[in-house]
């Protein structure tokens, strides 16, 4: 049986209720493992959340919500799951903005500490 903070929340809602983290072009936001960059394997152990702007057949598009700052990661679907209800909760809670050191200085917003 699923407590309420084990419920899984769909991209688009956790993109909506996370859209003061997120530079509006995003439809979704999931937890992520597998992803490649450039070709190469950048994948991250545990889970990351990571805002999502694309889609193909096998991959979701997007960015890590933390990192450098590396655009258009592809992030293999079946290494992405829904984020939890405790999880967007931890992020809905945030007051600064969760960005990679080169959006920040691009936007002049805060890195998440």
């Amino acid at each position: 049986m699923n407590t309420k903070s084990e419920r899984k929340i769909p991209s688009a809602e956790a993109a909506r209720r996370l859209s003061h983290l997120l530079f509006g072009q995003d439809i979704g936001v999931v937890m992520a493992t597998t992803a490649t960059w450039g070709g190469k394997d950048i994948s991250r152990n545990p889970t990351e959340p990571a805002r999502i702007h694309g889609e193909d057949r096998d991959c979701w598009i997007g960015e890590w919500m933390e990192g450098f700052g590396l655009c258009d990661v592809r992030f293999a679907k079946s290494g992405c799951r829904e984020m939890t209800e405790a999880e967007v909760a931890k992020l809905e809670g945030c007051t600064r903005g969760v960005v990679s050191p080169l959006e920040a200085a691009a936007t002049h917003r805060p890195v998440l500490a």
